[in-house]
C-alpha cells in the first residue's frame, strides 16, 4: 500500500483522516508543529511523527544531504 503524508496533523479532522487511511492499510507520516498531543494517534495508527513547521522555509528547503521536504523525525515513544 502507499504512504500518506498529513501536514498540519492534529487531534481533530486530520486525526479522523489518519485513522481512516490506516484502516485502509496506508502507512502514515504525520507532520506537525506540536507533537505533544499525537502520541496516542501514532500508537493507534502506527504513524511516523515528525516535528515540522511548513511555514518555516528552512524546514521545507531541500538540502544536498537530505531528500526534498525532509523534516527531522521524532522518536516514537
Amino acid at each position: 500500500m502507499s504512504t500518506a503524508l498529513i501536514v498540519g496533523a492534529g487531534i481533530g479532522l486530520s486525526a479522523s483522516v489518519a485513522r481512516k487511511l490506516a484502516a485502509r492499510g496506508h502507512d502514515l507520516v504525520l507532520a506537525t508543529r506540536d507533537t505533544s498531543d499525537l502520541g496516542d494517534l501514532t500508537d493507534e495508527t502506527g504513524a511516523v511523527l515528525v516535528n515540522c513547521d511548513a511555514r518555516a522555509r528552512q524546514d521545507m528547503e531541500p538540502k544536498a544531504s537530505r531528500p526534498p521536504f525532509w523534516c527531522p523525525p521524532m522518536a516514537r515513544s
